[in-house]
């Protein structure tokens, strides 16, 4: 029987020290927030202190109890940090690495339609929040819904891995070759048409091809009945009614529809992107080389990823390297087989408010769960407002369960109501009549390195951290 993890180990880090923090490894399992404007000093004074303390901690636990760390590192301050505290740090890149499956974890058998087109929704990350925009939100959706049906729908007749990768090559052969012989695609369609690695790219062709007759079919036979021949021979009980209905429609509405469903799942057809991601639904083929979230966990493996903030495929990619530490760590692969936990698996984000999710794979859902099955999560970012403004309008509740469920917050300078809000219902008034301590002691004019601080325990305090010399980062 493997043995738990003991979670009552502190976690030596100076810095917090200072501030009189002191964390465990239970502690941290229970999260960490760091928020603090740009030049408050929350990466160098405590982001990279707290990743320095735990790569220190792994360099001496035993094989089984190595923690994993997943670093998302947008600022590109981290890496010297991570990088010297682990000689054999693994970079995902997408080009010198295999893709990473967003599946690898989730039992592909059990798959619904609608959760896959929500998960490549919630990657893309498109924010569609008026009452005007919902309508074609739900029309596309209901388009890249049948889309995948396709898939999956070809993959459960089969059965078996291989069976279900030549069943669904057939089908997509068949519908180019028909499309082809009717001269309604060029070559280089063909060629999306035929490619498995490039899912999304072949279904927004799929889409875009259907809707270019609108509602008045010139062509004999139309594309819509090539699509149906096919399917018909191919599947011959799958109901496709967003894809039969598409066609039907006046061709500016057909052609919104598909301009939706490019806007929410777009960024997701980027050479960059279906290089870094495998987006495939149908399991890996023995013989494809592809990069497992679950595997690297067991193996207490180091990982870095360094996006940058203002490139949409590198934030894409950014979720996706989140959401397939999430589902890993939920399907159990920081557990021993009884179900304890065996090794932490620190999930180090910094600018977090840039990955957060509310659907597919929401970050409020997992919080709440997380730390059953061996999350550490340690977030930092910019301010409670940075977070309510990144996530859809509506999602009030998921703010406040982000908040709430990481139990161990440290706040730097900040001059954001929203934040200080929330501190002064958390820190408690004086016991006798008097200023409140956020009066005496302002944050809005807090020094770099000074800090508020409450523990998961219901403890606060406030000091500053000493800068102590680290590493020049690249």
């Amino acid at each position: 029987m493997t043995r738990p993890l003991d979670l009552s180990v502190p976690i030596a880090v100076p810095e917090l020290a200072d501030l009189g923090l002191i964390l465990d490894r239970a502690a941290l399992g229970r999260g960490v927030f760091i928020l603090g404007g740009t030049g408050t000093g929350k990466s160098a004074s405590l982001v990279s202190p707290l990743l320095r303390a735990l790569l220190a901690e792994r360099a001496v636990a035993p094989v089984d109890e190595r923690s994993c760390v997943v670093c998302i590192d947008p600022k590109r301050e981290l890496g010297a940090t991570l990088r010297a505290g682990c000689a054999d740090a693994f970079e995902v890149d997408g080009r010198e690495t295999p893709p990473l499956d967003v599946f690898a974890a989730l039992n592909r058998d059990e798959l619904d339609a609608g959760e896959v087109v929500d998960r490549y929704m919630s990657l893309s990350d498109v924010s569609m929040d008026s009452q005007r925009d919902s309508f074609w939100r739900v029309g596309a959706r209901n388009l890249l819904h049948d889309c995948v049906s396709i898939d999956l729908h070809l993959a459960r007749l089969a059965g078996a891995p291989n069976d279900a990768h030549i069943r669904r090559s057939l089908f997509w052969r068949g519908l180019a070759g028909a499309l082809r012989a009717a001269e309604r695609i060029a070559k280089a369609e063909t060629r999306v048409l035929l490619s498995p690695r490039r899912p999304i790219s072949r279904y927004l062709l799929l889409l875009r091809m259907l809707a270019r007759e609108g509602g008045s079919t010139v062509q004999v036979p139309s594309s819509a009945t090539l699509v149906q021949r096919v399917i018909t021979q191919h599947a011959p009980d799958l109901a496709l009614p967003a894809l039969s209905q598409l066609p039907t429609l006046a061709s500016e509405t057909s052609s919104s529809l598909v301009a939706t469903c490019s806007a929410l799942v777009g960024a997701l057809s980027s050479e960059r992107v279906q290089r870094a991601l495998r987006l495939d639904v149908l399991p890996p083929l023995r013989t494809t080389q592809v990069l497992s979230m679950v595997d690297r966990i067991r193996n207490g493996s180091v990982m870095l990823y360094q996006p940058s903030t203002t490139s949409a495929e590198g934030m894409t990619i950014a979720r996706a390297v989140k959401a397939a530490t999430y589902d890993a760590i939920l399907a159990g692969a920081a557990c021993t087989p009884e179900g304890a936990v065996q090794r932490l698996v620190a999930i180090v984000i910094d600018e977090a408010h840039e990955v957060l999710t509310s659907t597919g794979v929401s970050d409020a859902r997992f919080l709440a769960v997380g730390r059953a099955f061996g999350s550490a999560p340690i977030l930092a970012t910019q301010s409670i407002s940075a977070i309510r403004d990144r996530l859809p309008m509506g999602s009030h509740d998921a703010v406040r369960a982000i908040i709430t469920n990481v139990a161990t917050r440290v706040q730097l300078a900040t001059s954001d109501p929203d934040t200080l809000h929330e501190l002064r219902a958390l820190i408690p008034p004086p016991p006798i009549p008097g200023p409140h301590v956020l009066d005496i002691r302002s944050l809005a004019q807090g020094l770099p390195g000074e800090a508020c601080w409450i523990s998961s325990s219901g403890g606060w305090g406030i000091g500053r951290v000493k800068l102590r010399p680290s590493t020049p980062s690249p």
